[in-house]
């Protein structure tokens, strides 16, 4: 018979190699579903890509955590998301302008693309309608470029006023003139700057910034004539239908519209002031008879002479083919523009001449300042003080009778990125100087007198687009007549 403690012993080492089996099969499976990956068929590794390929405001996102295990996505299973509870909303207000037989939101279709909203027109003060009655044959029509909207193609619109300003007509012109949109910040760019419109009705110039004058056939509503050419710019029509007055090439010339053909005016002879250095010529304007033609005209500082620039005012006789000093003005030193480009300005009966200038005030600093001369009396004034200039020409500008003479004055200039200027009439007889506007952080620009002397009219910029009003004189009534147009529009009274 065998030792029973012999058997137990045979025993337990069964039960330990059993065991230690089981525990190398356990560890031999967990090392196989974890440690090695498997094919597509189960799970796939996260696979990381480079550190030098990651942004590292992504690195959260991309990386794991450090320390971590690595987590694994079955491909064969769908992730399942609940859906969310329905939450209660506030249905929205359709935008200005909206049609009220449209729903608001749209319809959507499979196929139709989200709808877009047109901008809205500017928010131009209505002018008041004549929708009733016969035609007047004696209405006044003013040219402006309408400007609707912001995106807008911009286009020479005409309007027909009668004596209550109502509107009668309200129409597109078919004239070839380009007009760039407005743009955003310190620079508008090459904006149309001014319209001329010649006596007989013939001629059409636009003004450009930077690019010069072009010249329009109104008979063909074509350009004939553009700075694309040779570079030039306005200056003034030459009494009588005889011409354009314009600057190219450095010298004034006349320009005949019909045959285009280009003259260079009288040179005149300054004699010995020549040897006082460069001479620059600022203004010239022909005087409405048609006899004589004024000039502005600096000469500058020359060591030895005089320490400041000297503003001179001359006078051209077409009869005796002379020229002859009619005011001088002492300017300062620092060779500005002393004398307000196109600022020269005769009264209707040819008589009397005025200008701005840009001179040292009483304090010292630079401002604008109207001045008058008398030519039967030689003698010469300071009618106003306007301020610091703006962009752009701002002349002032005689009433038809000839009795008053009306100019803007800059009344803040605290804040420059809004410009505050108002008018101001200047009685010639009384000398009394009455402000007509009383505009509020408002640009007033371009002032021009309506045919029949009664209004005087304006472009005023009310932010991103401008409006077209005027000043009733008799009773000082002040209304909009058409716009809405861009900040710093020009416009033209059609005689």
């Amino acid at each position: 018979m065998s030792d029973p403690k012999s058997a137990l012993r045979h025993i337990a080492g069964f039960v330990l190699l059993a065991l230690l089996a089981v525990s190398l099969f356990l560890i031999f499976q967990w090392a196989w579903e974890t440690l090695i990956p498997k094919s597509s068929t189960g799970y796939e590794p996260v696979v990381y890509p480079p550190p030098d390929q990651i942004n590292p405001t992504d690195a959260l996102d991309t990386y794991p955590p450090p320390n971590s295990e690595p987590t694994f996505t079955a491909l064969s299973t769908a992730t399942i998301l609940d859906s969310p509870e329905p939450e209660s909303t506030v249905m929205p207000e359709p935008p200005p302008g909206w049609p009220t037989d449209q729903p608001w939101p749209p319809a959507r279709t499979k196929n139709s693309p989200t709808p877009t909203i047109p901008p809205s027109p500017f928010p131009t003060t209505a002018v008041l309608q004549a929708s009733e009655g016969n035609l007047l044959d004696s209405l006044q029509q003013l040219w402006f470029p309408y400007f609707p909207k912001p995106d807008a193609e911009l286009k020479l619109w005409a309007v027909g006023l009668d004596e209550q300003h109502r509107q009668w007509e309200n129409s597109e012109l078919p004239v070839d003139i380009f007009i760039p949109i407005l743009k955003q910040g310190f620079d508008p760019g090459p904006i149309l700057t001014d319209i001329h419109i010649s006596p007989d009705l013939k001629w059409l110039v636009a003004d450009y910034a930077y690019r010069g004058s072009l010249l329009v056939n109104l008979s063909t509503s074509s350009i004939i004539y553009d700075s694309s050419i040779s570079p030039w710019r306005f200056f003034d029509w030459i009494p009588n239908n005889q011409g354009v007055l314009i600057f190219s090439d450095q010298q004034f010339k006349i320009l005949d519209p019909t045959s285009l053909a280009l003259q260079a005016i009288e040179v005149i002879d300054f004699g010995e002031n020549q040897s006082l250095g460069k001479l620059s010529w600022y203004a010239i304007a022909y005087s409405p008879d048609g006899k004589m033609r004024a000039d502005a005209i600096v000469y500058p500082a020359f060591f030895g002479i005089r320490d400041f620039d000297l503003v001179e005012i001359g006078l051209w006789d077409s009869e005796s083919n002379q020229r002859e000093p009619l005011a001088q003005v002492q300017g300062g030193n620092s060779g500005g523009n002393y004398v307000v480009k196109d600022s020269l300005r005769w009264s209707p009966d040819s008589k009397r001449i005025a200008w701005v200038a840009h001179l040292p005030g009483n304090s010292g600093k630079y401002e604008n300042q109207l001045w008058i001369a008398d030519l039967l009396t030689g003698n010469s004034r300071v009618l106003d003080t306007l301020g610091i200039p703006v962009e752009y020409n701002q002349p002032a500008i005689w009433s038809p009778d000839g009795k008053f003479i009306a100019a803007l004055r800059t009344e803040d200039v605290k804040d420059e990125k809004v410009i505050t200027n108002n008018i101001y009439l200047i009685d010639l007889e009384t000398g009394e100087n009455r402000q007509l506007t009383f505009f509020s952080k408002r640009k007033l620009s371009h002032l021009q007198w309506s045919p029949n002397g009664k209004w005087l009219t304006f472009t005023i910029s009310m932010g991103d687009y401008g409006e077209i009003w005027a000043v009733d004189m008799e009773t000082n009534q002040q209304f909009p007549i058409a716009g809405p147009t861009f900040p710093d529009a020009p416009f033209s009274w059609v005689p």
